[in-house]
């Protein structure tokens, strides 16, 4: 099990921001607005071809943007204290899950 943060698991936080983006979407107006956005992008680009792909990777950003908390180091910072992490050490540096949810 991996946390978002100290006693939250982060398969839960990934489906309540699922549900937060669905909702923004569905009752706040945000998936016509990203629409817009995609569509003018790649219509002044002459790709609007890609529409659908473009589109679905703006709701996969949304859903993977936490993918690097599974970072060991990461993990023992927000007081996972699950066995496979007891000897793990981290720092400043390698702490950081922004960078690899990035990538």
């Amino acid at each position: 099990m991996f946390l978002s943060r100290p006693g939250e698991e982060l398969s839960m936080h990934v489906e309540r921001v699922e549900n937060n983006y669905r909702l923004l979407k569905e009752k706040k107006g945000m998936g016509e607005a990203i629409d817009r956005m995609v569509d003018k992008l790649l219509r002044e680009e002459g790709m609007l071809k890609y529409y659908d792909f473009i589109n679905r990777m703006v709701g996969d950003a949304i859903k993977l943007h936490d993918e690097g908390k599974k970072n060991k180091y990461f993990q023992v910072y927000v007081g996972n204290e699950d066995e496979v992490f007891k000897n793990v050490k981290y720092n400043d540096i390698n702490k950081e899950h922004s960078i690899i949810s990035s990538y």
